[in-house]
């Protein structure tokens, strides 16, 4: 991944075709601030979520790949960061998914919309469409710093095989800041949440969803606390951890929603 950009971006509702058979989720200002960095870089190859991770099919192959995104934006040789303007819950400081990858970036390339005027960010509070404002990109730098003052404790659960190797200390505080972060963003499924955010804050990547639900529990446990998103990630078959990719409702899948 040392020769690879990974891009970080919010995922737009409408798709724009890029190429026969290939479209890509993005604004017209997203696609353009792309191209031009992969213009001016020596990157040989890019990641695009959209693109890179099946959307149709392939059901256990995304999956997989939505757990180990965390690897994927740790090992890039370097990640852009497109902050567009968004309306508001949909601001790139304000999703679970980019949280992961903004936090979890080596080298970082950060490039944001400039609202129309010309104005000050500062005043992007109560606008209808912005950007970020302060206090989220603050609250997110921290949270990046807090991550990388302890990148160093990573151990991925399927060398370790459990949590049992972390200090109840450790934990907790992983915790503080899993609900600290998990109160301030969003992601279209419950799911996603413990998707994009476990594994990143208690640094434990995970290789599969069967892991990421084994690391839920076990934190949990050792916690003596219940995750309520926990319902929507996997079926009452816990005990033999058989995973159900149906939704709560039974009839609509849940899948994951990156960016």
């Amino acid at each position: 991944m040392a020769e690879t950009m990974a891009v970080s971006y919010r995922w737009q509702h409408e798709s724009v075709e890029v190429a026969e058979g290939a479209s890509v989720n993005m604004t017209v200002w997203q696609m353009r601030t792309l191209a031009e960095t992969i213009r001016r870089s020596t990157a040989l190859y890019v990641w695009l979520d959209h693109l890179s991770v099946p959307q149709e099919g392939h059901r256990g192959l995304m999956k997989t790949l939505l757990s180990r995104m965390m690897a994927v934006y740790a090992t890039a040789g370097i990640t852009l960061a497109l902050r567009s303007s968004e309306p508001e819950g949909s601001r790139y400081h304000q999703r679970g998914w980019t949280a992961q990858e903004y936090c979890t970036a080596g080298q970082m390339i950060v490039i944001t919309q400039q609202p129309e005027g010309g104005e000050d960010e500062e005043d992007a509070v109560g606008r209808a469409e912005a950007a970020f404002i302060r206090e989220e990109e603050e609250m997110m730098r921290d949270a990046r710093a807090w991550w990388r003052n302890r990148a160093r404790r990573c151990k991925p659960f399927w060398l370790f095989r459990g949590v049992a190797h972390i200090g109840l200390p450790q934990l907790q505080a992983s915790m503080q800041m899993y609900e600290e972060v998990a109160s301030r963003v969003i992601t279209e499924k419950p799911a996603d949440l413990l998707r994009s955010l476990y594994p990143l804050l208690f640094h434990v990547p995970v290789a599969d969803q069967e892991e990421l639900v084994q690391l839920v529990e076990e934190i949990n446990t050792r916690l003596g606390r219940e995750e309520a998103g926990m319902f929507h990630l996997t079926a009452v078959t816990r005990k033999r951890l058989h995973v159900d990719y149906n939704a709560v409702d039974g009839d609509e899948e849940d899948e994951a929603v990156v960016g």
